[in-house]
């Protein structure tokens, strides 16, 4: 959408220069090296990174385009692309300046923070600029309080349900609207610094200053502005469970040949999902693959859903590695859901799988509420759990002595309690045998579930 305003940014924007001291104090911060500023627009801010080392990059090739008009010198310092897929290798920035809200513009926030982590060096500094939604003055421009329609720089359409988003749309001059074909719409978040530093934490980043404005004043709950500067955490001081280190081995050792691995134990899940998506009625679904493996799942969701866009999370690195290598997911994050998935946004998502996952999850619950908040009002949840059978084994927790991690099995009824304290409904649920033990030959039985929000959330 920003293609359609490339040539009035800078006449709504222009005169903002106090962001432009609070960026100059930060690049001081930041050790000797590159700084990057993601989101970079027109250029604005570019003459105030005064580093031989800079890069820019601007997803928008109108932006892109008035950008290197006014600075053609910069040309090989501007990089096409988005924040979840930055273009540089591992460790070679030392400072990222997040501009002007631009954080509520990337989608989902936390595979761009887990790509800032990537790129940044571990002595590096990150800097996130983010409007404050507790802000009054804001509160009742946009209408979070009520549905309030305004003229001003940034003027709102519509007051949404979610009080972290809303729709804008930019004029040339406070209370002059610009002319009709130069209206668009921006989706972007507003984010309450608890949730935004909930994300940074959980993708690897401590608060190491918060500011309420460019001013340096101390933040507060009705500060306009929350302004973080952050740090990586220090390598080595979060630890996985020995359970879920044993069951990343195993998975990392047969990433580079899962597809015949799972054929070969007749695997049913991704013929099973592929007649459950068949008869949804969705143009263009935001999809969340959960314990996504080597994207085999996101395989059959093309197949369906053509321009389907593909987010991916799993627990091991090289089951990873082998799901970029087809191109098809945006973007895929290593997680143990064992964690729940606080890093997911509200109702982003119109589908989610967890097909294979909830058998290794001890406790289901925060990742199933987490599914719940992740979800569009009429998204759908696919999903699979062990299934738990007396008769055959009366143990609710089974280890293969020759992997070495537990699974944990699970009763019909166990299941609808934790789908309805999640605010879940169960559409279907069958029961099937879902593969053959590659490890002793028996058949393993799943409950197979399609689920929908609780119509009465």
């Amino acid at each position: 959408m920003k293609n359609r305003y490339a040539d009035w940014y800078d006449l709504c924007l222009g005169e903002m220069t106090y962001d432009v001291e609070y960026l100059k104090k930060f690049c001081a911060l930041c050790p000797e090296g590159m700084i990057l500023e993601p989101g970079s627009g027109t250029g604005r801010l570019m003459p105030h990174i005064r580093r031989p080392e800079r890069r820019f990059m601007e997803l928008s090739a109108e932006m892109t385009e008035v950008f290197l008009a006014r600075h053609p010198e910069e040309k090989s310092n501007l990089l096409a692309g988005s924040a979840d897929k930055i273009p540089l290798p591992d460790e070679s920035v030392t400072g990222i300046y997040v501009p002007f809200n631009g954080i509520g513009e990337l989608f989902p926030t936390a595979f761009s923070l887990k790509e800032f982590h990537r790129v940044l060096r571990q002595d590096g500094k990150l800097l996130i600029c983010a409007a404050n939604p507790a802000f009054p003055m804001l509160r009742e421009l946009i209408g979070i309080d009520k549905d309030k329609r305004f003229q001003y720089t940034i003027r709102t359409l519509r007051a949404p349900k979610n009080e972290y988003s809303w729709q804008t749309t930019l004029s040339v001059r406070e209370n002059t609207p610009a002319p009709k074909e130069h209206q668009f719409f921006i989706n972007q978040y507003l984010i309450p610094r608890t949730k935004l530093e909930e994300l940074c934490r959980e993708s690897g980043f401590r608060t190491d200053m918060a500011h309420g404005n460019y001013d340096g004043c101390a933040w507060a709950e009705n500060s306009p502005w929350t302004l973080l500067t952050l740090s990586k955490i220090p390598a080595g001081t979060r630890t996985i469970s020995p359970d879920i280190a044993k069951l990343t081995a195993v998975y990392d050792s047969v990433a580079d040949k899962y597809d015949s691995f799972a054929a070969g134990g007749r695997y049913i899940g991704p013929g099973w999902l592929k007649q459950k998506l068949s008869g949804l009625n969705f143009l263009k679904p935001n999809i969340l693959d959960l314990g996504c493996a080597n994207g085999y799942l996101g395989r059959a969701a093309k197949e369906v859903f053509a321009n389907c866009s593909l987010f991916g999370v799993d627990v091991s690195g090289g089951m990873i590695e082998e799901l970029k290598k087809a191109g098809l997911y945006e973007n895929a994050i290593i997680w143990d859901l064992n964690a729940g998935i606080p890093f997911i946004e509200a109702e982003v998502f119109d589908i989610v799988f967890a097909l294979g996952v909830f058998e290794f999850i001890k406790d289901p619950l925060p990742v199933l509420q987490g599914i719940t908040g992740a979800m569009e009002l009429h998204g759908r949840l696919f999903v699979s759990f062990e299934c738990f059978d007396p008769a055959k084994n009366p143990d609710r927790t089974v280890t293969d002595p020759r992997i070495g991690f537990p699974r944990y099995l699970r009763a019909l009824e166990e299941i609808r309690a934790l789908l309805a304290k999640a605010k879940l409904e169960i559409v279907s649920c069958e029961k099937q045998t879902a593969y053959k033990s590659p490890s002793t030959g028996a058949e393993v039985e799943y409950f197979m579930c399609e689920i929908k929000r609780d119509r009465n959330l």
